[in-house]
């Protein structure tokens, strides 16, 4: 018995032996690999239709809005049709530029937040806005207006300047409310040639109850943007802004 189990394991040392004996390699020959991906035409679309009849109109008309109202409850009756396509690893960012990039001198007047509509000829008279998406034109009837503080109940999120300040009384790690090109904040949507996500505050992860994007059933889908106007109080004047749409490509 012991001479088989002697046996036995000179033949299993033997395999493994074996097994680690290798050809010597005799030459060497070395192939480059590489390619380029030409960067697909991407086209930003975007019409402004009238929200009742979906008819195509010429800009967002708020029309003469009554002041005596409640704070955020004036919604504009059009709304702006967007779609992005074969467009590689992109941002979709919304911001007004009132002040050309340069904060007024005047902040006693202007405060620090500049965002939405003002009038360039009467100082300190400006109309805040928020923006909203839905995946589909949907009646003004089925839009919930409200102040964008409140945007996880609403969906509506602050319309920012590119001029904006941090306000000075507020604090904390994110309580800077500067105009930052780069943050989050501002971007309307995001995705690539396979998909497109839209920014929606009222829906969350179910895990986190962090912020979840939305999903369109396919990336050339177009999305819609809703806007506000904050016109409770607001002062006799003719009220303007150029509301921007930049597609970033990362």
């Amino acid at each position: 018995m012991k001479k088989m189990l002697t046996l036995g394991a000179a033949i299993v040392s033997a395999a493994f032996l074996s097994n680690v004996v290798h050809a010597a390699v005799a030459q060497s020959g070395l192939v480059g690999v590489g390619a380029v991906v030409s960067e697909s035409p991407s086209t930003l679309d975007i019409r402004v239709l009238d929200i009742a009849t979906g008819d195509v109109a010429a800009n967002v008309n708020f029309g003469s809005p009554s002041n005596a109202v409640p704070a955020w409850s004036t919604l504009a009756p059009n709304v702006v049709e967007i779609k992005v396509v074969n467009a590689n690893s992109w941002e979709l960012k919304t911001y007004t530029d009132n002040f050309a990039g340069v904060p007024p001198t005047d902040q006693k007047l202007w405060g620090t937040q500049y965002g939405g509509m003002i009038d360039a000829a009467k100082v300190g008279k400006k109309v805040g806005m928020g923006w909203a998406l839905k995946t589909s034109r949907v009646p003004a009837t089925d839009v919930t207006v409200g102040n964008p503080s409140d945007g996880k109940i609403n969906g509506f999120t602050y319309l920012k300047d590119k001029s904006d300040q941090d306000d000075p009384a507020t604090v904390g790690a994110d309580a800077n409310e500067g105009f930052d090109m780069g943050s989050g904040y501002i971007n309307v949507a995001f995705g690539g040639y396979t998909e497109t996500n839209i920014v929606i505050p009222t829906k969350t992860d179910p895990v986190t109850g962090g912020f979840a994007p939305t999903l369109l059933a396919n990336p050339g889908d177009p999305f819609f943007c809703y806007f506000e106007g904050n016109f409770s109080g607001a002062s006799a004047a003719t009220y303007e802004t150029t509301v921007h749409f930049d597609l970033v490509n990362l």
